[in-house]
């Protein structure tokens, strides 16, 4: 699902990175008593904006509409690699996207809500059925909160400490959490921090940017050396697709040959696939772990900050964020 993908990639790249895990396997999803009804209309966004960023401020945006029981997504993007233009596979089904809608962009599946819990069935083109996401979330009032820390935690930390020995960032990427961590979010402003997700079945994730000239080429090189490399890589089928995944702890990911064109693929887990308190509870054993005093407090505030984090903000937040990133490049 593109909304949680993108969203996670964001939120705990470098504290899953950082812990070497955060994501279990132990049970399928099941609706059970959730209660869950269409939606009223809702729009949550995701921002990924590069640190990296130096003559130009590279971002990625994600803005997702809940309409009448549609899911749709309509992505910017200035990094040159949209990583939201992919299909899935499970081992019967293919999922893709549905017809565009002029405001609200592609259709991206149906949703089901409570006040708790999402469960998003993704569209399939083809009227495959097997595969669902329950995403289980908490919705926190950001109003008057700094961005900086809760946009992005380590970001924040890198600025505060003096990290870039470590953590390296542009002149723009800089800027942005400069101002960014001095500005607060106004009124109204809400976000949605996700507790745990599941899927009803293993699917792999397919990036279309692979089918560029060059990086087929690429790919297909690649794919002659892992297809033969039994001991880093488990050879898996996905309807019509082989795959080679390498499932070494937090390195869910492999190549995948569909319709004679090679792919880079994200491998995503029947049952649990993301599980906030295990996330905490591997920042925690860091700073245990930490080797003097101040990595210790940096560690310390990594985990604080990160119970407070978020994954998607409504508009009112968003609308703020936005404003600062035109801040940076207006001035």
């Amino acid at each position: 699902m593109k909304f949680k993908n993108l969203s996670l990639a964001i939120f705990s790249a470098f504290m899953l990175s950082a812990c070497g895990g955060g994501s279990s396997s132990d049970s399928n999803p099941g609706t059970g008593s959730l209660n869950l009804t269409t939606p009223s209309f809702q729009q949550w966004t995701t921002f990924f904006v590069d640190e990296y960023s130096d003559e130009t401020l590279d971002y990625e945006i994600e803005q997702n509409t809940f309409d009448q029981g549609n899911l749709y997504f309509k992505v910017e993007e200035t990094t040159g690699w949209d990583e939201s233009d992919t299909f899935s596979l499970t081992e019967n089904g293919l999922y893709d996207t549905g017809n565009t809608h002029t405001k609200y962009g592609q259709l991206n599946g149906i949703i089901k809500t409570n006040a708790t819990t999402w469960q998003l069935a993704p569209y399939s083109s083809i009227n495959s059925k097997d595969l669902q996401t329950i995403i289980k979330f908490k919705e926190i009032d950001i109003s008057g909160k700094n961005i900086a820390p809760i946009l992005s935690p380590i970001n924040y930390l890198t600025l505060k400490y003096n990290l870039f020995d470590t953590y390296t960032m542009g002149e723009l990427g800089e800027k942005f959490y400069t101002l960014t961590s001095d500005a607060k979010f106004p009124a109204n402003s809400k976000c949605i921090q996700f507790q745990d997700i599941s899927n009803s079945k293993e699917y792999i994730e397919l990036y279309k940017y692979s089918l560029e000239e060059d990086i087929q080429d690429y790919l297909k090189t690649e794919w002659a050396n892992v297809s033969t490399d039994s001991k880093n890589y488990s050879k898996k089928t996905f309807k019509d697709a082989i795959a080679y995944l390498d499932l070494r702890e937090d390195q869910q990911w492999g190549l995948a040959e569909y319709k004679n064109k090679y792919y880079e693929v994200d491998y995503h887990p029947a049952g649990k696939e993301y599980d906030f308190k295990n996330l905490l509870s591997e920042l925690q054993s860091l700073i245990t772990s930490a080797k003097d005093d101040k990595e210790k407090q940096v560690r310390q505030e990594l985990y604080n900050l990160t119970q407070n984090a978020c994954n998607a903000f409504n508009d009112v937040a968003s609308n703020e964020i936005r404003k600062q990133m035109n801040n940076v490049t207006s001035k």
